[in-house]
C-alpha cells in the first residue's frame, strides 16, 4: 500500500512540475510575442525616420 502511495506522490508532484513549465513557456510566448510586437514597431519607425532626414540630405 505505501509504495502505490508513494506512486501517487511522484505523480502528483510530475503533475504540478508539468504545470509549472506549461506556465513558464506561456509566460515567455507572451513575452517574445511583444517583443515581436516592438521589433516590427521599431523598424516601421526606423524606415520613417530614414524618409524624413532624406530631405534634409545635400
Amino acid at each position: 500500500m505505501e509504495f502505490l502511495e508513494g506512486i501517487a506522490q511522484v505523480s502528483r508532484m510530475a503533475a504540478e512540475n508539468t504545470q509549472s513549465v506549461v506556465a513558464s513557456v506561456q509566460e515567455q510566448t507572451a513575452s517574445m510575442e511583444q517583443i515581436t510586437t516592438a521589433s516590427s514597431t521599431l523598424a516601421e519607425m526606423a524606415e520613417e525616420l530614414q524618409h524624413s532626414t532624406r530631405k534634409f540630405q545635400l
